[in-house]
């Protein structure tokens, strides 16, 4: 019996230098807060910034659903007559989420009592050359 022949090559790696940069401004890290955690499990570092904008909702999108806890309970609420509904009731899940659409961002953090601040929220910056726009029309255009 002949052995399976292997054929044997080298390969070179180098060592790559990798950095991330993201630049704050000091204004901006005055009202912010910055969150560092090791996984050791994972052997990981994630580095978390949490910051302020001021903002303008638009709209709020309301999310309410419900739904039965367990096989059971969804086959209670299908095919128990109300008798045995109401002896026995159907649990549920549920779920409530509202969130604001925000449109327009200003990147300062200054109270809207600034006029320039004012102008960029409501669209009308200078010779009222800028006007918000929404994300769609940002990105489709």
């Amino acid at each position: 019996m002949t052995q399976p022949q292997t054929n044997i090559s080298s390969i070179v790696l180098e060592k790559i230098n990798l950095s991330v940069r993201h630049c704050v401004s000091k204004r901006m890290l005055d009202h912010s807060k910055l969150n560092v955690v090791e996984d050791v499990m994972a052997d990981e570092l994630a580095m978390q910034l949490d910051t302020y904008v001021m903002g303008m909702a638009d709209e709020t999108i309301s999310i309410h659903e419900r739904w039965p806890k367990t096989w059971l309970d969804a086959v209670k609420q299908r095919w128990f007559p109300l008798w045995a509904v109401k002896r026995w009731p159907v649990n549920f899940k549920h779920i409530d989420v509202e969130e604001k659409i925000y449109k327009v961002v200003c990147p300062h953090l200054e109270s809207p009592d600034n006029r320039q601040c004012y102008e960029f929220m409501s669209g009308t910056i200078g010779d009222d050359s800028v006007r918000s726009m929404s994300i769609h029309e940002r990105y489709n255009s």
